[in-house]
């Protein structure tokens, strides 16, 4: 578990050191798929971030947060990095890019399925490498491979 988590902190602090120019984060996924996943992922992160956080706050932490409206756009206008969640003040949200979220949840993934499986966690670091240091038009089709296929994570790797 500490291993997956470290994967996770290094997974965003890569990305969010390595700014890409914003037109190449529709290279990660197709417009349709980021679309199948927003309410998949957004119906689910809200049930978490009521059921999980907010229930379990105390009501002068509840009273202190207040209103918080949470966004799912498919990619934030103007982002520049793949990893990308952040607060608002002005209406009090937070911002949760779909592309964001399907990587750092396939990334995971593929994490998982390797460390469970027995192999090294290395390919996910070269993973990210790849990602961070080449532009996508090197790529077959002018887009980033998605995490799980270019591990070659089985596609019922959550089984």
């Amino acid at each position: 578990m500490r291993s997956l988590i470290f994967i996770s902190i290094a997974f965003i602090v890569t990305f969010h050191a390595a700014s890409l120019n914003a037109s190449y984060l529709d290279k990660f996924y197709s417009k349709n798929t980021l679309k199948h996943y927003q309410s998949i992922y957004s119906e689910n992160i809200r049930w978490n971030f009521e059921n999980l956080l907010l229930k379990n706050l105390t009501p002068k932490e509840r009273r202190a947060i207040g209103k918080v409206n949470l966004t799912f756009p498919l990619i934030v206008p103007k982002q520049n990095a793949p990893i990308n969640f952040y607060a608002t003040n002005q209406p009090r949200g937070i911002l949760m890019p779909i592309l964001s979220v399907k990587l750092f949840d396939d990334v995971a993934i593929a994490s998982a399925w390797l460390m469970f499986n027995g192999y090294s966690q290395n390919t996910v670091y070269d993973y990210m490498s790849i990602i961070k240091y080449n532009n996508p038009k090197s790529f077959p089709g002018h887009r980033y491979p998605p995490p799980l296929k270019a591990l070659q994570i089985p596609a019922n790797a959550l089984k």
